[in-house]
């Protein structure tokens, strides 16, 4: 049984995989995304769903991506990592609805406990 459903957004394809492979051996079902475009096509909002999505990307960074999710009215829990977090992008985080974010290098702990905040287990 499946503990819930995880859309992994990142350019960065060992940091996908390692994550992916974290995030499926305790469970979850990951889809991967190596752009955001990509994702924003097709995302959808659902029950046991989050999104792990990487701030710095080519093309469209997190927070264009979270606001194009926003704009067509999915409210997907998003976690969104980084490899430098200031008080400005925390802000911009808090008025996006960004549910947590993570600064790389972070643990499998920290991980686990992010995503387990946004998709409780029964």
């Amino acid at each position: 049984m499946t503990r819930g459903h995880v859309e992994l957004v990142d350019d960065d394809a060992a940091m996908r995989d390692s994550t992916a492979l974290l995030l499926g051996m305790l469970g979850y079902t990951v889809r991967t995304w190596a752009e955001a475009a990509e994702f924003l096509s097709v995302a959808e909002d659902g029950a046991q769903t989050c999104a792990l999505i990487d701030l710095r990307m080519p093309k469209m960074n997190g927070f264009e991506l979270t606001r194009g999710l926003r704009g067509r009215g999915l409210a997907i829990p998003i976690i969104l990592f980084t490899g430098h977090c200031d008080q400005a992008i925390r802000d911009e985080a808090a008025l996006l609805g960004i549910a947590a974010i993570l600064e790389k290098p972070f643990s499998a702990d920290e991980l686990i406990d992010a995503v387990v905040q946004v998709i409780p287990t029964a």
